[in-house]
């Protein structure tokens, strides 16, 4: 979003004995390699840098078509007649220099009676200039600009290309009917939009956001589940590894292998719950720092460390349970270590379930009365495994 600045020149005179004269002659040096030499320019300043480098931005391409279309300032006052054809001169080459930076422009808006203009280039970039007072003249309908700028934006950081196209064009549309009012009101004097017609621009809108955070929301959880393959396959590459380490110091007993089966079944707990989450559609990232504005690369991050809190949680929760902290047995197997891969299994599973153990591994799973729990994950476990000796 641009906003023009009220910006005004002497109507009779020229630009200065530095800048174009009023017959448009140049002043104050010769153009060289780089551009043209400016000197001062008493109506449009903003402009002498960008004609003296030929580097644009879309204000700037805006300003020279704007000011050199009528020769006239925002408030209709008229600006020399050399810095004008100063501008008229200079819009083809900044709008080149423009473009060699930006992309081709796809579809344009340049205003021909009100100060206003848009562009989308084929790198879906969308700009918007406007003046103050066009803000003034038409509230309801720069309001609605302020926020084609603001869902712009946010589109074109967030979504991949092919949604980012369709999402700006979307945009666009808007766009343009709202620019395309705001000259025809200026030229016919025509009454604002009816409230009928906002309400259905906003609409429009509203269905562009829409597309905008399911399409960024989906692209955020392919990005956390590519993290998480990564996490859960770099813990049991390092499980791998610890293993052997145990094995070459014969370590091998019956509790270290358990250990690093818990490892694994933790890691393994955590990921299998992403996946069931997202296919069932449940999957929400709500923490304060993961969210579809996030780059990828922090995505990754913080995927990658859900399958090693997953191990971690299994591995602890087969200690407080091997450690009789949580008073569970095995019933009817002389060989407990499937019990331990299970409890491991849905600690990393769920965190709930974890949080609940650990909270009452000092206590096991009677509550401060010598009451079983009747909420939360552990509720009823108690009975479950009395049930089952």
């Amino acid at each position: 979003m641009t906003l023009t600045g009220l910006v005004r020149g002497n109507d009779t005179e020229g630009a200065g004995r530095n800048g174009a004269d009023s017959n448009g002659n140049g002043a104050g040096g010769h153009g060289g390699a780089e551009g043209v030499a400016v000197g001062y320019l008493r109506s449009v300043p903003d402009l002498a840098s960008p004609f003296r480098r030929k580097k644009a931005s879309f204000s700037h391409v805006a300003l020279a078509y704007l000011f050199g279309r009528e020769g006239r300032d925002p408030d209709g006052d008229a600006i020399p007649q050399g810095e004008k054809r100063l501008c008229r001169e200079q819009f083809p080459v900044l709008l080149e220099a423009y473009e060699r930076r930006h992309g081709q422009i796809c579809k344009s808006f340049f205003a021909q009676h009100a100060f206003v203009a848009a562009v989308i280039t084929d790198e879906d970039e969308v700009e918007i200039v406007w003046s103050r007072q066009e803000s003034r003249r038409n509230p309801a309908e720069v309001k609605l600009l302020f926020r084609c700028d603001e869902l712009s934006y946010a589109a074109y950081h967030r979504l991949h290309q092919y949604d980012r196209r369709h999402c700006q064009q979307m945009i666009f549309s808007v766009v343009l009917e709202l620019l395309r009012r705001i000259d025809r009101q200026r030229r016919e004097a025509a009454p604002d939009l009816r409230a009928e017609q906002l309400a259905e621009l906003e609409k429009r809108l509203d269905e562009a956001e829409d597309f905008m955070l399911r399409s960024a929301t989906r692209r955020a959880q392919s990005h956390y589940l590519k993290g998480m393959l990564a996490g859960t396959g770099a813990v049991l590459a390092g499980v791998g590894l610890l293993g052997w380490l145990l094995s070459s110091l014969s370590l091998t007993g019956s509790e270290n292998a358990d250990a690093v089966l818990a490892l694994s079944a933790g890691a393994l707990g955590a990921l299998i719950s992403v996946l069931m989450r997202m296919t069932s559609g449940q999957f929400s990232m709500n923490l304060p720092v993961l969210n579809s504005e996030m780059h990828k690369t922090d995505l990754h991050l913080i995927a990658a460390a859900r399958p090693v809190i997953g191990a971690v949680s299994g591995v602890i929760a087969y200690a407080l349970v091997r450690s009789s902290l949580v008073p569970i047995e095995a019933a009817g197997s002389e060989d407990p270590t499937f019990m331990w891969m299970s409890i491991a299994f849905l600690a990393g599973f769920s965190e709930r379930l974890a949080q609940d153990m650990f909270a009452r591994s000092g206590r096991g799973l009677q509550g401060p009365a010598g009451e079983e729990p009747t909420s939360g994950p552990a509720a009823g476990l108690g009975q479950a495994v009395s049930a089952s000796r």
